[in-house]
């Protein structure tokens, strides 16, 4: 079972969300622990909560869905109510551009739910991760249920590389985006570059930070735009799931090549493993 976080992560539904829709009784989480009050979710759920966002964005209201989830909806029927949207969708202005890639994400994740059959679990590669010394900037988000983090991403590099000039360090070639959950339920951001051993910068909001070595992570290798991600964090889940491992905490990024164009991109996601 994954904690609310990872489960947030997975699929791109804040935690407030989450914990919103437990208490109206609209999508409970698998397992409640009586001593903490924890949430914890099976990855078998997602199936369930994507048709609860695809109903949401449809113009739904959560009474009404609520209702509609007591009478299963098929995956044919979503995708036709889908397509529609799309369809009227596309005659608005630039206003809905990030409306039509979410439900453009959300038909794919039900296409796939039909034609599913197994994990690709030869994808997924177990391994220790070095030690990394890195100069981190941060920007603070609502959750993961934001579709694509490339304008923070955007703003948080510039900012990294201006402040490492201005004191006189060369970053490394290491180039990885980490994600630290806030006690609200929000999801610091946080773009990194590799740093010499001995640099060190606190000012211009960069500063250092130190990650251990790590004996066990899952991994895998992301290839394409950062907005086409999320198919590669459920393969990630989909694996550790039917491995029986849990994760700790959220995932790290490293991006391997980010040059030309986007769907060269190359990006390994990585989650340590307890």
């Amino acid at each position: 079972m994954f904690a609310i976080g990872t489960f947030s992560q997975f699929c791109a539904v804040s935690i407030r969300t989450l914990r919103h829709y437990d208490e109206i009784g609209l999508f409970r989480p698998s397992y409640v622990d009586p001593a903490t009050g924890y949430r914890f979710y099976r990855a078998s759920q997602i199936v369930d909560l994507n048709r609860i966002v695809v109903l949401k964005e449809l113009g739904f209201t959560l009474a009404e869905i609520n209702k509609m989830t007591q009478v299963p909806v098929s995956a044919d029927q979503l995708l036709g109510m889908l397509r529609l949207r799309q369809s009227e969708a596309q005659q608005r202005h630039a206003e809905e551009t990030r409306r039509l890639a979410f439900v453009a994400t959300r038909i794919s994740l039900i296409e796939r739910e039909l034609n599913m059959t197994t994990t690709a679990t030869t994808l997924v590669v177990v391994k220790p991760l070095p030690a990394m010394r890195l100069a981190v900037a941060s920007e603070t988000v609502d959750g993961f249920d934001v579709v694509d983090f490339t304008p923070v991403f955007q703003r948080l590099y510039p900012l990294l590389s201006t402040e490492l000039a201005r004191v006189g360090i060369t970053p490394t070639q290491v180039c990885v985006a980490l994600y630290d959950e806030r006690l609200d339920g929000r999801v610091d951001v946080v773009a990194a570059l590799g740093l010499p051993p001995d640099a060190t910068v606190d000012s211009g909001g960069v500063s250092v930070r130190e990650l251990v070595p790590v004996a066990r992570a899952a991994t895998l290798i992301h290839r394409g735009p950062m907005h086409t991600i999320k198919s590669s964090y459920e393969q990630l889940m989909g694996w550790m799931s039917e491995a029986g491992v849990e994760p700790v905490g959220y995932s790290r990024e490293i991006y391997l090549e980010m040059s030309g164009d986007p769907e060269t991109w190359v990006t390994e996601l990585q989650f340590v493993l307890k």
